[in-house]
């Protein structure tokens, strides 16, 4: 019997984390772009860091699990090591992943690399996307693989792969996996569900698989094919089920219909109700569609709340009167004797960080590391999105550890000013969002022109690293500074259940924001005439008692 590995996937990690993905060719402006949230109640919001270098024979480096912190051994380090911005290095290759646990009988550490420093080192030693995956493939098989199963998104200049990769239990050292470069002009997304399929599906691209994996299939009993032509790893070793689509699989679904809308015909995939009517991994985009995919559409589609789709969830009564598209966890939960859920989309309140990966391949961005790392701290949807070049030095002590962590707020940090605005949204969502949305495009447009002159400037500078990061702080530092005087300028327009529009005069324009007729139409249903108002047509005395006529 198959049997979900609950108990050893991570706390943090559990229907967490999405991937969204757009190859060059199915972009406006013929960019690789990628996007990662790393959604967890515990993770704190910073840009980690790592400078290139050169290392001695001998030089050890340790690995520290990046969800534990726990120390889990050492291994020798190689001569040189690349700049690491986030999840990108200084040639442009970035890389992203979603977790997904497993089956139980694969589950169990094997050795030290976990995923986390999986993805950290091989982004300092590799440059392409082909020899990450080759990076990996020697870690995991060399050390032992220390997580459960999970989905990568490798992405370099010219190419992007996905893999899917787990564990070979934790009597076996190693790792088994298959991945799959997706074809120019498609998109693809995953979100903790496996979604490599039976292999004959990719026929018109490239497909690698860990060595001998025919051979350790069939001696584990797991398949019994020829050739690997019919092996579903997805079905295999992360089987479908109503949680994998609902909560998972729709994330990726939800950023299909955003592309393409005619993907609504898989909504009863996404709800779960149809588990037979599996998504594709990827499709090919039109060119209207591909005249619409850029950076600020992957930023939005990072915001989604499935508005638009059969799962959009901001007008029920969870939502409230103010149409959050939020719920509060835990996602599951019961009410006489039946189980439901809540959604799980894209944007979420539990996100530490979220980036936007843009990888460019013209020779023009030589200098500047050919990538932007786009990072915003907390929930997606309200996040500032703040560029940044994958070869600058250091990184502003707002966006580290430096100025807070998940248990201390400072004003100093960006993540805590973030969320700030993001959980003052919440309080009154249909009224404030739209309003703190219109800021972030401005501003957003206005990093974009910042890029620009940048690249530009770079063109004739001696030392565009040191100039870049001298930039890159000035960018860091305003961007917290400016968003906690938007928090100040927003907090006394939007408060105590008014909006207060400001004026030229000494008092601001006053708006009750009231109610909808849907809302009041659930108050009513709810409580009948508890509420109602009785006129009273008149009042009089009858000897020494006070009559109330109606």
């Amino acid at each position: 019997m198959i049997r979900l590995l609950t108990a050893l996937l991570c706390f943090n990690h559990v229907w967490s984390c999405t991937n969204l993905i757009a190859t060059k060719g199915a972009t406006r402006i013929n960019h690789n772009i990628i996007t990662y949230s790393a959604d967890s109640q515990m993770l704190y919001g910073e840009v980690y860091s790592r400078p290139k270098g050169k290392h001695p024979e001998g030089t050890m480096r340790k690995i520290i699990e990046w969800d534990t912190y726990e120390e889990l051994g050492e291994i020798p380090e190689v001569a040189e090591t690349y700049t690491v911005v986030g999840n990108m290095n200084e040639h442009g290759l970035a890389i992203g992943e979603t977790t997904w646990g497993g089956i139980d009988e694969l589950g169990g550490a094997n050795g030290i690399i976990d995923y986390g420093s999986l993805i950290y080192i091989t982004l300092e030693r590799s440059k392409t996307a082909q020899e990450a995956i080759k990076t990996m493939d020697f870690l995991v098989q060399t050390y032992g693989y220390h997580s459960s199963g999970e989905t990568f998104t490798i992405s370099d200049t010219e190419e992007i792969w996905v893999m899917d990769l787990i564990g070979k239990g934790a009597n076996e050292k190693g790792a088994i996996w298959v991945a799959i470069k997706l074809p120019d002009g498609s998109v693809c997304g995953h979100a903790n569900q496996a979604r490599i399929q039976s292999l004959d599906h990719y026929a018109d691209t490239t497909v690698k698989t860990s060595e001998g994996l025919l051979a350790w299939l069939k001696e584990h009993k797991y398949f019994d094919g020829v050739t690997l032509d019919t092996f579903d790893f997805s079905q295999t070793f992360n089987p479908i089920t109503f949680g994998g689509a609902r909560h998972c699989d729709a994330r990726a679904w939800s950023f299909f219909c955003r592309v393409r809308p005619e993907m609504e015909s898989y909504a009863d995939y996404a709800r779960g109700h149809d588990l037979t009517n599996r998504m594709p991994l990827y499709f090919k985009v039109t060119e209207e569609e591909k005249n619409k995919i850029d950076v600020p559409f992957m930023m939005d589609a990072m915001r989604d709340h499935y508005e638009g789709t059969a799962l959009d969830y901001s007008s029920d009564v969870g939502a409230g009167p103010f149409n959050l598209p939020y719920r509060w966890r835990p996602m599951e939960w019961e009410y006489d004797g039946k189980k439901y859920v809540h959604e799980r989309s894209i944007a979420a309140q539990q996100t530490g960080w979220t980036m936007v990966a843009e990888s460019r391949w013209e020779d023009d961005y030589a200098k500047t590391g050919r990538g932007i790392l786009w990072f915003g701290m907390g929930d997606a949807a309200t996040s500032l999105f703040v560029p940044f070049y994958p070869v600058v030095t250091e990184i502003h002590e707002s966006c580290t550890t430096k100025t807070g962590s998940i248990q201390e707020f400072s004003f100093e940090s960006f993540y805590w000013v973030s969320c700030m605005i993001t959980n003052y949204a919440y309080t009154n969502y249909n009224s404030l969002y739209p309003t703190i949305k219109e800021k972030l495009d401005s501003r957003h447009k206005s990093f974009e022109q910042d890029v620009l002159a940048t690249d530009n400037k770079m063109k004739d500078v001696a030392d565009p690293v040191a100039e870049l990061t001298k930039i890159q702080l000035e960018w860091s530092a305003e961007a917290v500074r400016s968003w906690l005087e938007y928090y100040c300028e927003l907090f006394p327009q939007y408060f105590d259940g008014v909006v207060r529009k400001p004026t030229a005069d000494r008092d601001p324009e006053v708006q009750q924001t009231g109610y909808s007729e849907e809302w009041k139409k659930r108050i009513v249903e709810d409580t009948g005439d508890h509420y109602k108002v009785l006129e009273r047509r008149s009042v009089k005395m009858e000897g020494s008692e006070i009559k109330t006529e109606l």
